[in-house]
């Protein structure tokens, strides 16, 4: 089985169960068991009109994560096993490059959102409401949960960035033969799809954060916790602007990598060295950039624009309705 393929249990049932799972783990952990018993400051928080907002989309995250996380996590084994068998590089050098990255993605968010700053950034308001028990324990357990589930996806385009450096130094065998051409470039375009997934799991997540963190600021706004002049309007859309640049950093090497590799292969299967074949070696360029999707079309432009600037552009909708 080609390691970039979906898992069989990507099903209509598969998705429905699991989405249906994810709904529920966030009904029980804001429904069925918040706020305690004799919890009057949680039970202000349960009773405000945005609360109920934050939760629904809270399970909306939750949902969707819970049907990407078995996929993502078996995709990634796959290409995992896939570059070690092949012995491309090291196992323990990749093990140590994975470990790193890890821990840079575990504590990048946490080192923004907790190192104290009130002293030095005025405009920074605390969005934690800790005299109600259990927000805090929740709120880690929601950014655990979705670091685990995104973890697959930011290694897994790490992965796939390595496999585009040693399918660039199989370019001159490859066009050797004809057989072994066609299965290079199939592999090719089905690697560019599975950054495309990646690249769609990542929008929709980082798209959501600014509609949720702007969902529990109407809390504290409800609450007269929050103001106008201590919860500013263009904070969220700086955080949405930080989920696009991090989202863009990820994607983009490995894009940018894999995208090569189909300049390298046109520019090796048909090279521009005669001029008196030049048109007709363009023609046949040109057929194989578009078999290999090296001319991106501007739908496609606008469809991944889009996806990677879905926090920007969520977060721009959520200044809109924070503050009533």
């Amino acid at each position: 089985m080609k390691v970039y393929n979906l898992p069989r249990i990507v099903h209509p049932l598969y998705v429905l169960v699991t989405g249906v799972l994810g709904i529920a783990i966030v009904v029980y952990m804001y429904v069925g068991t918040f706020p305690y018993p004799n919890d009057s400051a949680g039970k202000s928080i349960a009773e405000t009109p945005s609360f109920v907002i934050w939760v629904f989309l809270i399970a909306i995250l939750f949902s969707f994560l819970t049907i990407v996380a078995l996929p993502a996590w078996i995709v990634f084994f796959r290409l995992f096993k896939y570059i070690s068998n092949e012995n491309h590089i090291q196992s323990r050098k990749l093990i140590v490059t994975l470990i790193i990255l890890t821990v840079l993605l575990f504590f990048l968010v946490p080192a923004f959102l907790f190192l104290p700053h009130k002293e030095n950034i005025h405009y920074i308001p605390d969005l934690h409401f800790p005299q109600a028990p259990g927000i805090g324990a929740r709120f880690i357990i929601i950014y655990v949960y979705t670091f685990l589930v995104l973890l697959p996806v930011g290694l897994g385009i790490t992965l796939v960035n390595t496999i585009a450096e040693f399918m660039t130094a199989k370019i001159p065998d490859v066009i050797q033969s004809e057989e072994k051409l066609f299965e290079f470039i199939s592999d090719y375009l089905e690697y560019r799809n599975l950054l495309q997934t990646y690249l769609i799991v990542l929008g929709v997540v980082a798209g959501l954060n600014p509609l949720i963190t702007a969902a529990y600021g109407a809390i504290g706004v409800d609450l007269g916790l929050f103001t106008k002049e201590n919860l500013p309007e263009g904070l969220i859309i700086v955080y949405g602007l930080l989920l696009t640049l991090i989202l863009i950093f990820i994607f983009a090497p490995a894009y940018y990598n894999l995208s090569n590799v189909g300049k390298r292969l046109r520019d090796s299967v048909y090279p521009m060295n005669s001029l008196d074949k030049v048109k007709d070696t363009m023609t046949k360029r040109d057929e194989l950039d578009n078999l290999l999707q090296n001319k991106v079309s501007l739908t496609g432009n606008i469809i991944s624009g889009a996806l990677s600037l879905s926090p920007l552009i969520t977060s721009v909708l959520a200044s809109l309705f924070q503050m009533k």
